[in-house]
């Protein structure tokens, strides 16, 4: 059994799921040891679980792969975090204010209390979940304050953001996981939220920057501002809408990815070739996609607005993550456009990768999900060992309650046995040796063996007696 607390992790997607084995030691350093994967195909939709037996067999699949890994085996997987996202996901910005009679210490007692207030207002839509509360905007006797604890005041206003989702959603995903493999779900987590705790820089997230998460089918967009989200949206059209545009093209969406891949680029190329080697025009394929990465930024650069900002004030620049983002000439067409630094989203460099063959930056979304399950997770592990059993009183003898003495005497003993069984025979049976020895053996071995090993014993002590007490006299 490890000495360090194994956490598990998965993150659905709409073209795979992803699980995911860490472990934190003792001073709470995240170690990836292994991440698996399944592909899906319309069973997920939009970050949305909509075939929820096919799910679960993934799911299934991943696990036992999980388990046999060595840093695993023989614990059995009965807890997971699994990350919550899709084209529902959506923030929402709650004002709430408390007065004190009289001055008062702003504690984390205030602040938990602020949010719960929030929480009462925003969770009004029985469709809806609230999926995580964060804090912002302090404003303390009107006067606006980034961290308000330890303050004395009368007064404390906060913007809140609440992020929300499906309940629908969250709703399969225990069907999936929790009814049908019996095991327990730890927490579901905000993969958007998850991603940013990880790949943006404290600056970034003070100066302003958005997050660009460039998915399969959504493209989720978060932003934010002095150190806090202040707004979260997802817009439902993704890398597969380029895909499957080029199917007018080649016909079947699995060619139609492969082009896409070895093909698409979305920066024009004057030494390109227009014709590919198996005779597609590169140029026609590269129109098509261009035009749909165009409508994919535009949709991105809007979002700023939707949140009450302009583009030009997030100095932070724009990072991008998503395996979208692996389109060739995706990053630099959103600079251009968009006027802003970009650049590419990978892991804090405080989590260690124990396999060579994982890609940070193509596994970003599943490390997010560890990271988060990391700093919340104290009891309850996810990884369960199997009891060992006490120790007998045979079972400390077995095997190693011999002297050096003994070990030499018996080695001995076995050395003048090789060969020769005939001192395991009786006088008297002696001359049916050849017909009926093994018969002889069965009848009296125990008897006789026991007569050999003593006086065998007692020979080899008597010699070393003798070769002492000649020693002596010498």
């Amino acid at each position: 059994m490890p000495d360090r607390n194994l956490i598990v992790a998965f993150e659905i997607g709409s073209s795979r799921i992803k699980g995911a084995v860490a472990s934190v030691d003792p001073n709470g350093a995240l170690t990836v040891l292994a991440i698996e994967e399944e592909p899906l195909i319309d069973a997920v939709r939009y970050g949305v679980v909509r075939k929820v037996e096919e799910v679960s067999k993934r799911i299934q699949s991943i696990k036992l792969k999980l388990e046999n890994y060595a840093a695993v085996s023989p614990g059995k997987i009965k807890r997971v975090f699994v990350s919550i996202g899709g084209r529902s996901l959506r923030s929402t910005t709650i004002s709430v204010e408390k007065k004190f009679p009289e001055e008062t210490e702003i504690t984390d007692l205030v602040i938990r209390q602020l949010k719960e207030q929030a929480l009462a207002l925003g969770a009004d839509n029985a469709e809806r979940e609230v999926l995580a509360v964060i804090p912002r905007d302090f404003v303390v006797d009107n006067i606006p304050q980034k961290n308000p604890r330890e303050i004395y005041a009368h007064s404390i206003q906060a913007d809140i953001c609440l992020v929300t989702g499906r309940a629908t959603n969250t709703l399969n995903i225990k069907r999936a996981i929790t009814e049908r493999l019996d095991i327990e779900i730890q927490s579901p987590i905000v993969r958007q939220i998850a991603i940013g705790g990880i790949v943006l820089t404290d600056e970034e997230k003070s100066r302003g920057c958005m997050l660009v998460d460039f998915g399969a089918e959504t493209t989720t967009v978060s932003i934010y501002r002095n150190n806090g989200l202040i707004y979260l949206a997802a817009i439902p059209i993704g890398s597969r809408t380029i895909t499957r545009d080029l199917t007018n093209i080649s016909g079947v969406e699995s060619r139609a990815e492969e082009i896409k891949k070895t093909v698409g680029n979305i920066s024009p190329d004057d030494s390109a070739q227009p014709m590919g080697s198996d005779g597609m025009d590169t140029t026609e394929i590269n129109n098509y996609i261009r035009a749909r990465a165009g409508e994919i930024i535009t949709n991105i650069m809007e979002q700023p607005i939707y949140a009450g900002m302009k583009l030009s004030d997030l100095k932070g620049g724009i990072v991008v993550v998503g395996g979208g983002t692996r389109l060739r000439g995706f990053n630099a067409m959103l600079r251009s456009q968009s006027g802003l630094s970009v650049r590419q989203g990978m892991p804090s460099n405080t989590i260690r990768i124990a396999d060579h063959r994982i890609d940070p930056s193509a596994a970003v979304d599943i490390i997010a999900v560890l990271a988060v399950a990391a700093r919340v997770s104290k009891e309850n592990p996810c990884v369960v060992y199997p009891e060992k059993a006490p120790q007998t009183e045979a079972d400390n003898t077995r095997g190693g309650g011999r002297t050096e003495g003994e070990d030499e005497t018996i080695s001995r003993i076995g050395s003048d046995m090789d060969g020769d069984l005939s001192d395991l025979e009786d006088e008297d049976e002696r001359p049916a040796k050849k017909k009926d020895k093994k018969k002889t053996v069965d009848q009296k071995g125990t008897k006789n063996l026991l007569s050999f090993f003593g006086d065998k014993l007692m020979r080899i002590l008597s010699e070393e007696s003798n070769d002492s007490d000649q020693d002596d006299n010498d």
